[in-house]
């Protein structure tokens, strides 16, 4: 389509599908009578070569350059000089390797491998990239099997045997659940976001929810228990800010599907996805049957599709599918609407700075994973994701009935009923989950008033403590508390009350109030919907040995908003028992309790915990203590 700019300067061409692009070869009967007004060639435009090895020299050359597109179209034209030749087909697979283009890759060893008089050499590198195809295409057991295979024509073949070691690891987890949580989280910090590791589904189905209309949902199979491991799943397609080159650049896209402002991102995914599909359609019902948006088709009642992992071997065009119609509407509801962005879990920092964390929204990463795209909303959901790099891992963050719909949160832009509701406009005009009720409950001008207290304690919190100031922060309770007339329920988290607790704590701190300090951590953990069975603050504790029991229940970690809030404040609890009071037998019950509630979210037992708070325990010089407490 030709557009007409609307504000002066040249017209362009708008594409709406890949399907609609012909690539044009010379000698197409197209181009007869064709005439260009720069003669027969194109000024400035290398000399197409003419001969195999000239093609490849330049392929080559493109390879080494990282052009790896132009790559593949120059190894194609040495291909259609010569079908046979190894290396082209070789080189080409590598290529399609550095590409994502997984299929083709496979498909151009399969061809070498199917030449007759192919030596062991060329056998060894073709079944090498054929195991690297199949890796990345999450095939584990044929994988292997190519590098097996390998290191039967050529024992000494080391990177066949370190890869074939990678897919028992990769089949282990996946049939285990078991994955060193702390090893990934190294990882990704140190070799980049992208971290290679199975996919895993828990004792969890999808199933249709009449609660829902009929729409589908993720239940339990099983009874589960907090901080199960549920889903360790890898992008589709993801973007980061660190896959783009050169000079920094700001970009917004206005999503015209959501009527939201979309960082770069996410507007590279829609893109991303569209070439992946466009060049292999094999998994593209992936993408089509996740729900798109409500002015398209409602998806399949059933996830995940089956799926065939082979493309037409003989196309007219070397990078796309051209036998196939990319909807590229579809493309983008499903990664509107499903999208995430998946910031990677990072250690804890003590300093608030909104502009950091404006410049991170316009800079945040996108990524479209399709199985936990299939759980719903929820703004106390019984499920928590977390991301290690570019893994997502869900846990449960209760104890879980067998038949339960599982929930996770699709992000609570702020801790108000109000700005939640406008966060999750994008998806649904009202949430019907408990919190939410019981926050309409509670009426337009008790919300308000919320609203209007945080504001308050925001400016309160930059001002030393006084006198005048703690009675001020009492007040702030006693306003707070008196909003909650419908949604007193002792586990929904009150994230307001939280504030305006932890805030009158912080005032008793600085005057010097330890008791009462300690009395107001525990209102304000409370206030998040954690139990509290032992608030004691002197004398003996209540039951246990040696202080290895804990102060708080074990059957479900606070929701989404108030993990890391909950973990903070019993750290906080712990330092003043530990350094305040010399209590070290309270000291470690709330140690522990953070300890349990960052382990339900995250795993990773206590090794990872200390490396995501190390900075808040040293500074709260709680260091040393927390390396004496064994787990």
């Amino acid at each position: 389509m030709l557009k007409i700019p609307s504000s002066g300067g040249n017209p362009m061409i708008r594409v709406d599908s890949p399907s609609d692009i012909v690539f044009v070869s010379d000698g197409d009967p197209i181009l007869d009578g064709i005439r260009w007004q720069s003669g027969s060639t194109l000024p400035k435009v290398q000399r197409r070569p003419t001969t195999l090895e000239k093609w490849k020299a330049l392929g080559d050359q493109q390879f080494r350059e990282k052009q790896f597109l132009g790559a593949v179209l120059s190894y194609t034209e040495g291909i259609k000089l010569d079908a046979t030749n190894t290396a082209l087909l070789h080189n080409r697979a590598m290529a399609y390797l550095r590409l994502e283009f997984f299929s083709r890759a496979l498909n151009d060893c399969r061809s070498a491998l199917q030449l007759s008089g192919i030596t062991d050499q060329d056998s060894v590198k073709a079944l090498y990239r054929a195991g690297r195809a199949l890796y990345g295409l999450g095939d584990w057991t044929g994988a292997k099997a190519c590098f097996e295979d390998a290191l039967k024509v050529n024992e000494a073949e080391k990177e066949s045997r370190t890869w074939s070691a990678k897919c028992d690891a990769r089949v282990r987890e996946q049939e285990t659940g078991d994955y060193e949580v702390v090893g990934i989280y190294r990882r990704s910090k140190s070799e980049g976001v992208r971290v290679d590791v199975a996919d895993f589904v828990g004792n969890i189905e999808v199933a249709s929810m009449k609660s829902r209309g009929g729409g589908r949902g993720v239940v339990a199979t099983r009874e589960l228990k907090a901080g199960e491991l549920l889903v360790v799943a890898k992008p589709f397609a993801s973007v980061f800010e660190e896959d783009f080159q050169g000079p920094k650049e700001m970009l917004m896209v206005f999503n015209l599907m959501t009527d939201t402002t979309d960082a770069k991102c996410h507007g590279y995914l829609i893109s991303k996805i569209t070439t992946m599909l466009f060049s292999d359609s094999s998994r593209a019902d992936l993408i089509y049957h996740l729900y798109a948006g409500p002015s398209l088709d409602k998806p399949p009642s059933t996830y995940p599709p089956e799926t065939n992992m082979t493309i037409t071997t003989h196309q007219s065009s070397p990078l796309f599918n051209d036998q196939v119609a990319v909807d590229v509407s579809r493309i983008e509801g499903a990664a509107s609407f499903n999208g995430f962005s998946p910031t990677p879990l990072s250690p804890v920092n003590t300093m608030e700075d909104d502009n950091r964390k404006d410049m991170d929204k316009l800079n945040s990463p996108s990524a479209l994973y399709t199985f936990p795209s299939l759980f719903n909303h929820s703004c106390v959901p019984n499920c928590t994701q977390v991301f290690l790099g570019d893994v997502m891992m869900i846990r449960a963050l209760q104890d879980i009935p067998e038949g339960t719909e599982l929930t996770v949160s699709y992000g609570n832009d702020g801790n108000t009923y109000q700005k939640r509701i406008k966060h999750l406009k994008k998806w649904f005009n009202k949430c019907d989950c408990s919190l939410c009720e019981a926050e309409r409950s509670d009426g337009a001008a008790a919300n308000k008033t919320r609203e209007e207290v945080l504001t308050k304690i925001k400016k309160a919190k930059q001002k030393p403590a006084t006198r005048n100031s703690l009675q001020e922060a009492k007040r702030f309770v006693s306003q707070v508390q008196a909003t909650y007339k419908g949604s007193t329920q002792s586990r929904l988290p009150r994230v307001a009350l939280y504030t305006a607790h932890f805030h009158l704590g912080n005032q008793y701190r600085e005057l010097g109030q330890n008791f009462e300090l300690i009395e107001e951590h525990i209102n304000a953990i409370k206030a998040l919907g954690v139990k509290v069975i032992d608030e004691s603050t002197s004398g003996p504790v209540r039951a246990g040995k040696k202080g290895k029991d804990l102060p708080i229940e074990t059957d479900r970690a606070p929701s989404t908003p108030g993990n890391d809030e909950a973990v903070m404040t019993c750290l906080r609890l712990t330092a003043h028992f530990h350094r305040g009071l010399g209590d070290n037998v309270r000291a470690e019950r709330w140690l522990r309790a953070a300890r349990w509630i960052d382990n339900v979210r995250h795993g990773g037992g206590v090794a990872l915990f200390t490396i995501l708070y190390e900075e808040v325990l040293e500074l709260w010089e709680i260091s040393d203590f927390n390396r004496a407490v064994t787990s």
